[in-house]
C-alpha cells in the first residue's frame, strides 16, 4: 500500500495553460528476493480504475558470475519525438537495470506576471527564484 498524489498549477493570467499532472503513484517496496520478477498494479480496485500489470525483476546476489549486467543511464529525455526514440532504442538492448538521473519533467517557461521567458536565465544561484511559481527541480530551475 501506498499514497497518491496529483500536482496543479493554476495560472491567474490569460492565455496560459494551467497545469494538472497525472497521477503520481509513491510505493515502499520492502522484502524483496534477489533475481525475482514480480508482477504489479497502480490504482485504486474500490472504483474499477486499475492500471495494466506490469512487471520487474530485481537484481541477482552480487558475484562474481552475475555481472556483467546491462545497466543503462539516462538524463534529460524532454519531451519530443526524440524522447520515444532514445526510450524505444535503449529497450532493444534488454537492460538489466535502468537509471534515471534526471530531468525527466519540465516547468513552463512563463514568468510569474505572466510573460514569457527564457528558462536559462534561472541558472544564475543568486538570483531569486523567479520563473515560476513551481520549485527549482533541478540547477537549471525548471
Amino acid at each position: 500500500m501506498g499514497h497518491s498524489l496529483v500536482y496543479s498549477q493554476l495560472y491567474p493570467f490569460q492565455g496560459l495553460q494551467n497545469y494538472t499532472s497525472g497521477i503520481i503513484h509513491h510505493v515502499r517496496l520492502t522484502g524483496l528476493e534477489p533475481d525475482t520478477l514480480y508482477y504489479y498494479q497502480c490504482g485504486d480496485p474500490s472504483i474499477p480504475a486499475m492500471s495494466d500489470v506490469y512487471y520487474f525483476k530485481t537484481m541477482p546476489i552480487s558475484c562474481p558470475k552475475s555481472y556483467p549486467g546491462r545497466i543503462a543511464v539516462v538524463g534529460d529525455l524532454g519531451l519530443t519525438y526524440n524522447t520515444t526514440s532514445t526510450i524505444a532504442h535503449l529497450m532493444q538492448n534488454n537492460p538489466d537495470l535502468v537509471l534515471l538521473i534526471g530531468d525527466a519533467t519540465y516547468a513552463n517557461l512563463y514568468l510569474t506576471n505572466g510573460t514569457g521567458a527564457d528558462c536559462y536565465s534561472c541558472a544564475f544561484p543568486n538570483s531569486p527564484i523567479h520563473e515560476t511559481y513551481q520549485p527549482r527541480w533541478d540547477y537549471w530551475g525548471r
